[in-house]
């Protein structure tokens, strides 16, 4: 009688556990529901932890993301179970119970903190208020740590099923980081390339203005002179034709110069080899420093995605020699070594330094240097620049010959 009366108790307990189970459940679905309507990284971090203090009936939580240099968990803002913000947090890496975290790339679950002895009162507050229970769960994306999601001061404390939860939680906040970075990155990506069309503008508008226009304008002047050396002296008629000509001359091949610039049509069909020949032979007779091309006979035809960045690459290098380096001479090479594609190209103008550049880089600044390396980078190469003042520059890209196939080369 004992025996299925305990079997009865048993599972009626059994039939209970399933049915909070299917309404954790069903309360998890439903958030997940509306995280996933979340792409901004900061509304994430409100309905982040609000989300961790419904489901499992918290006073209070936190989404915390980890530092850039990876020595701290820090958020910009507490909430509680109302959704009201409360005082930020910062936990080194590794101190108190928050930060072991981030230690381990575990979970944490601490009925009585206060006992625990990883407890820390310096770091262990939140809501102004410290810790006296804790369930916290680290946040991963492919691997790495990228911050913790933690519920904290529920009476009664937090149990096993609690963090079984908050783990379910945690996995969903974090697919739905991650595509928040993603996100961002696409909206920076975006905005790079409105700089990059922006940029070519105004350097088409610079080259039209500076080149084109000014020869067709004095093209239009010539023309109004001999109309009048053809009623006052028409034997000077011939000569006032010639120099005509040669004007629109010089205006037809600065147009084909801006023109090949832009997009050249010998790079689809003869590769980059031929188009950087004829990229030499546009810009022989400009002002600026001469020109020097060597390429090794062996070297594979490349097309494509791969060709036209390694184009703008080496036409951007140039330019910056032309325009700001004062140099003499550029040197293009292109070569093997290793499986990898080798193009270096050398200047012997007044050089930089190269940690200003970089710093103007960072910032956002230093706008050919930033095209370069984003175009080096997209056909996974690498963009090496070394340069010292009054002694040139030289700059080096390697892109292994396999990274160039997969990009249509």
């Amino acid at each position: 009688m004992n025996k299925q009366i305990q079997d009865i108790e048993q599972a009626e307990r059994d039939v209970g556990q399933l049915s909070r189970d299917l309404f954790m459940a069903h309360v998890l679905q439903e958030l997940a529901i509306s995280l996933t309507s979340v792409s901004d990284q900061e509304q994430l971090i409100v309905d982040g932890p609000a989300s961790a203090a419904m489901l499992l009936d918290a006073p209070q939580a936190a989404m915390l993301l980890l530092s850039a240099d990876g020595c701290a968990l820090e958020a910009a803002k507490s909430f509680d179970d109302r959704q009201v913000p409360g005082p930020g947090l910062w936990v080194p890496t590794g101190r108190g119970l928050i930060g072991s975290l981030a230690a381990n790339n575990q979970q944490v679950l601490a009925s009585d903190a206060r006992a625990d002895p990883r407890f820390d009162p310096e770091v262990d507050v939140i809501g102004n208020q410290l810790i006296t229970s804790l369930a916290g769960v680290a946040l991963i994306v492919k691997d790495q740590l990228v911050g913790a999601l933690i519920v904290a001061n529920r009476q009664p404390p937090f149990t096993g099923d609690d963090l079984r939860w908050l783990a379910s939680l945690a996995a969903i906040i974090a697919a739905v980081y991650e595509r928040s970075c993603l996100v961002e990155q696409l909206r920076g990506e975006q905005a790079r390339l409105l700089d990059t069309q922006e940029e070519l503008r105004r350097k088409l508008a610079r080259d039209l203005h500076d080149g084109v226009t000014q020869r067709i304008a004095a093209a239009q002047m010539e023309i109004d002179y001999i109309r009048r050396v053809m009623r006052h002296d028409p034997s000077q008629l011939e000569r006032e034709i010639d120099r005509l000509e040669n004007l629109l001359t010089k205006a037809m091949k600065m147009l084909r110069t801006a023109l090949f610039d832009l997009r050249p049509l010998i790079l689809e069909a003869e590769g980059l080899a031929a188009a950087l020949h004829r990229f030499v032979q546009e810009h022989s007779n400009e002002r600026g420093p001469a020109l020097r091309l060597h390429i090794i006979d062996s070297l594979p035809t490349i097309r494509g995605t791969a060709g036209g960045a390694l184009f703008s690459i080496i036409q951007e290098a140039v330019n910056n020699a032309q325009k700001h380096a004062g140099a003499k001479e550029v040197t293009i090479s292109l070569s093997e070594a290793n499986n990898q594609l080798v193009i270096g190209v050398r200047d012997d103008g007044r050089g930089f330094n190269p940690q200003e550049v970089a710093a103007g880089y960072a910032m956002g600044s230093s706008f050919g240097m930033r095209n370069m390396r984003e175009l080096v980078d997209a056909i996974g190469g690498t963009l090496t620049v070394w340069s010292e003042l009054g002694r040139g520059t030289s700059i080096t890209i390697t892109v292994p010959w396999a990274n160039l196939n997969s990009h249509g080369a």
